[in-house]
């Protein structure tokens, strides 16, 4: 990353001054989007000197939304097979006991995938390509993996905006899962029309 803004730096006009104004910040759906889901990011950005107004301000941190609300109503419960996943849900519910919380109750999401068991309490682990193509998470209160519309919704794309005529419900999900969550791009591209005063 460093070497990425060290060359951004490095870029002149043609009277020999810096072209643009280089900032970074590490931003989170969850905390600076609203969105329940844990997905940090670097985020780099370049103002060029001659538009740039005021200094560039990052999104501060808001209150994330209830994970129920990103969440389809009247979903089957998921049947697992895989028996890594067996194996990982049986992990994660007696480590979640021993937090002394109730799995079958509390909003817990698992990621049943990998190879260390994790999980997270009110928000999903971070949607990455492989794990969103493989159906998301497991929530343990209602027994079941995300859909694709939840994984949508969880990058912030609202259910049933996407159409499915040219790519499979697998490759849809990878997709999502290599993207940025539209909460934190639009806080983000708002906070730099303000800095060059594009924003009226």
């Amino acid at each position: 990353m460093l070497s990425a803004i060290e060359e951004l730096q490095a870029m002149k006009d043609d009277l020999g001054r810096q072209l643009y104004s280089i900032k970074w910040s590490v931003l989170n759906p969850r905390l600076h989007g609203g969105v329940p889901q844990n997905r940090e990011r670097v985020f780099i950005v370049g103002i060029r000197r001659d538009v740039k107004k005021a200094e560039m301000k990052w999104p501060g941190e808001m209150k994330m939304r209830n994970i129920t609300d990103f969440l389809e109503p009247h979903v089957p419960k998921t049947q697992l097979t895989s028996g890594t996943e067996i194996k990982n849900l049986a992990k994660a519910r007696e480590h979640i006991l021993g937090q002394g919380l109730n799995p079958d109750k509390d909003p817990c999401i698992v990621n049943l995938g990998g190879s260390n068991v994790h999980w997270n309490l009110g928000y999903s682990p971070c949607l990455t390509r492989s794990r969103a193509g493989s159906g998301g998470f497991y929530f343990t209160w209602l027994r079941r993996k995300m859909t694709i519309n939840e994984i949508l919704a969880l990058q912030g794309v609202r259910m049933g905006a996407c159409q499915q005529e040219t790519v499979t419900p697998r490759q849809l999900c990878q997709i999502a899962g290599n993207a940025i969550c539209v909460d934190v791009l639009a806080r983000l591209m708002r906070c730099l029309l303000e800095a060059t005063n594009l924003n009226h």
